[in-house]
């Protein structure tokens, strides 16, 4: 299995459109939260996402790209292949 993050950014959106965006990436099996090692849950950064799964880099990114599309602005995908990740100052939930 194969981590991910992803960074979605939608030009000229306000937060109706992000909470759209934010739906239409959870259909797609994207989640906004990070688990830690000790089964600690963080919220991530608005707009960033973590994806797990055995699709390619480019699968992720076309399904983040579908999301975006289905909110009908203009959009940024980058998308990360995370081997390990480190943060602080995470929302803890």
């Amino acid at each position: 299995m194969v981590q991910y993050t992803v960074r979605m950014v939608l030009h000229g959106a306000n937060s109706e459109d992000y909470k759209n965006l934010h739906q239409q990436m959870q259909q797609r099996g994207f989640t906004d939260r990070l688990r830690a090692d000790n089964g600690t849950t963080w919220l991530m950064p608005d707009g960033e996402y973590d994806y797990r799964g055995s699709e390619s880099i480019q699968q992720v990114v076309d399904k983040a790209e579908s999301a975006a599309r289905a909110v009908g602005k203009q959009y940024g995908v980058l998308a990360t292949e995370s081997a390990r990740r480190q943060w602080t100052g995470l929302q803890q939930l």
